[in-house]
């Protein structure tokens, strides 16, 4: 199948996740993969750096801790989990800064490609941000119409599943530049976006974190990715040459400089904005990665946590080295059930506390909505009414973040939160407005 043909053709495949290939060997020595491409190369990887020989043409592979910058390239790969080995305390800045870069870059005429899989990663829910797209996970177990052809056989071999891309004002597909796969029932899995003078490819794909670390593996994958996105980028896009941003009128060049500060204006800002990034976590993250969220959460405001080795409950609230609250956090796709309340039940007499020992139950529900609508359902009657029967306080992660609100605004404080959660059971309601105890089914 030729990549001149015409660009609406549209060939129906099969895919299935279980037909995605698995690698066992795992090399930790540096790699070297072959791939053809004449721009200059960098791949953001999880843990390679430096410099790499691939058929004569210098690739270079930028990890999370490597100072280099990806502006200066002119073709970008982003490989979806790539940021999970970035410390947890870093990994908020990161994202900021490879996200200032990856743009950067796009508006200079780089061509970016970034794959994406379901798995928490905060550079990939940045760059799906930042032009107004959701990203969710999902299971393909139906057909797709590949719409780009140059990227059939990257498709045939490796896939796409494990997430899928939205947008959250619900608009066609007509919204973007072009569509490179779709479900039949019109589930987008990739798509393309111009951006300034570049082209930013967009691929949701499954695979395990672990091939990234296999020589062979990579060697396959990032050379049919790289061809792909060539033989596409090469269609669509039009780039200045380098020499021409040389050549500055005096203007310009004013112009040039004011742009720059405010760029750095810009980046502090944007830094400042990682917290509150960082803060709502807890209203998308699931099961470890969202208890570090919640514990996150009250260090950031002043209220002290501890986790041990026996974990029979995710973590306590502590005063003055005293353990005060029992903590326990779920993640779920619906509402809290009863079940999950009887547990965090069981785990405070499995540590040999009172029954009226104060007890926080702290529910991510509904985590795959779409709106925040969605997401703002009320906790049902008939669990309200078990929670107050146990002596224990239900808490949405929204209305910790609706509390972080009104911390923010002077009305309500840490000692205020942190006493309401010692002292009442039910269900603790907070809203942009204020709170409510609800204790009655």
């Amino acid at each position: 199948m030729s990549i001149n043909e015409d660009r609406n053709l549209s060939t129906t495949i099969e895919l299935f996740p279980s037909r995605i290939i698995i690698v066992l060997r795992v090399h930790k020595s540096y790699r070297k993969v072959d791939c053809v491409v004449t721009e200059n190369v960098a791949v953001y990887h999880p843990d390679w750096n430096d410099k790499s020989s691939l058929d004569g043409l210098e690739v270079f592979f930028v990890s999370p801790n490597s100072p280099a910058s990806l502006e200066s390239f002119d073709f970008i790969v982003v490989l979806g989990g790539a940021m999970l080995t970035c410390p947890k305390e870093m990994c908020q800045i990161e994202a900021v800064r490879r996200e200032r870069e990856l743009f950067n870059a796009l508006e200079s005429g780089s061509v970016v490609c970034a794959t994406f899989m379901w798995n928490n990663d905060p550079l990939s829910f940045r760059i799906a941000n930042r032009i107004g797209i959701g990203l969710q996970g999902w299971d393909l177990t139906a057909a797709i119409e590949v719409k780009r052809s140059e990227f059939l056989p990257f498709i045939k071999r490796f896939g796409v599943a494990g997430a899928r891309f939205y947008s959250p004002t619900r608009t066609t597909e007509y919204e973007f530049d072009d569509v490179i796969c779709r479900s039949r029932d019109g589930v987008l899995f990739g798509f393309v976006k111009k951006v300034g003078r570049g082209v930013l490819i967009l691929l949701a794909c499954e695979v395990e974190l672990r091939q990234y670390h296999d020589s062979d593996f990579m060697k396959e994958f990032l050379g049919a990715l790289i061809k792909s996105s060539k033989a596409y980028g090469t269609k669509v896009q039009y780039r200045v040459p380098r020499f021409v941003e040389s050549y500055r009128f005096p203007n310009e060049t004013v112009i040039t400089s004011k742009i720059a500060e405010l760029q750095k204006e810009l980046a502090q800002r944007e830094n400042s904005l990682a917290k509150y990034q960082k803060l709502k976590e807890i209203l998308w993250f699931r099961d470890d990665e969202l208890v570090d969220s919640a514990i996150g959460y009250f260090n950031e405001i002043g209220i002290r946590t501890k986790r041990d080795e026996i974990r029979e409950e995710d973590f306590w609230l502590i005063e003055a080295n005293k353990e005060t609250v029992i903590v326990e956090v779920k993640g779920l796709d619906r509402n809290l059930t009863r079940p999950h309340i009887s547990q965090l039940d069981e785990h405070r007499g499995a540590r040999e506390k009172p029954d009226d020992f104060p007890a926080l139950l702290i529910v991510n529900s509904f985590n795959k909505a779409n709106s925040l609508k969605e997401k703002d359902e009320p906790i049902s009657p008939n669990e309200i009414k078990k929670a107050a029967q146990m002596d224990i306080l239900l808490m949405r992660t929204l209305d910790l973040c609706n509390a972080y609100y009104l911390i923010e605004k002077g009305s309500l404080d840490a000692a205020t939160l942190l006493k309401l959660i010692k002292a009442e059971k039910g269900w603790l309601y907070v809203s942009t407005f204020g709170f409510e105890i609800k204790n009655k089914g």
